[in-house]
């Protein structure tokens, strides 16, 4: 059974105060589809905002480009994430939204992210935000759901719409996860097998 979850980013404060330095980071790959649709510059950055986020709550990520031939060849394994880029977004989903997670409820299935690059653009003009900084945001975000499920907190990288502060945020690095769902997140990626 798949469960759809939409999310938009709008407004909230930042919470969490990380992972502990002494801790040796999980790790986690992402495979990512469509990145050509987005412009290299911005999708290398967003990338960066991404790892720095998931670097704070104890994980460390490899990126792998689904568009480079036999990269991405076979099913995912269990520490493996999926993240689409999109060059239109689902009409079925609300106005404000840029991304979305599907989650899977068999095991071994991480499910699937994706991201509306044109929604991104819609909202970076709206909030006068460098697109990279949403980009980003709307990544870790859909990535945090194929993790935690369908939750949202009232701060940080997953509330459910997060304002053009917590964007600049994360273009400096700042934007996390509660301390409680960077726990979280190791323990689901401790349990998945390599």
């Amino acid at each position: 059974m798949k469960q759809l979850i939409a999310c938009a980013l709008c407004c909230l404060p930042l919470a969490g105060a990380g992972l502990r330095q002494d801790h040796q980071p999980l790790k986690i790959a992402v495979r990512v589809i469509g990145r050509g649709r987005v412009p290299a510059g911005t999708a290398a950055f967003a990338e960066r905002i991404v790892a720095a986020i998931f670097q704070k709550a104890g994980v460390a990520i490899r990126w792998v480009d689904c568009d480079v031939a036999g990269a991405c060849q076979g099913e995912p394994g269990g520490r493996e994430l999926r993240l689409q880029f999109l060059d239109r977004f689902p009409g079925v989903l609300s106005g404000d939204a840029v991304g979305f997670a599907v989650l899977m409820h068999e095991p071994g299935d991480p499910g699937y992210a994706a991201v509306s690059w044109p929604a991104v653009l819609r909202l970076t003009e709206d909030l006068e935000v460098e697109p990279s900084a949403a980009l980003g945001a709307a990544m870790a975000h859909e990535l945090g759901h194929l993790l935690l499920g369908h939750t949202h907190t009232p701060e940080g990288v997953m509330s459910p719409k997060l304002t053009r502060v917590q964007l600049v945020r994360a273009a400096r690095g700042e934007l996390r996860f509660e301390d409680a769902q960077a726990e979280q997140i190791r323990a689901v990626i401790r349990q998945r097998r390599e």
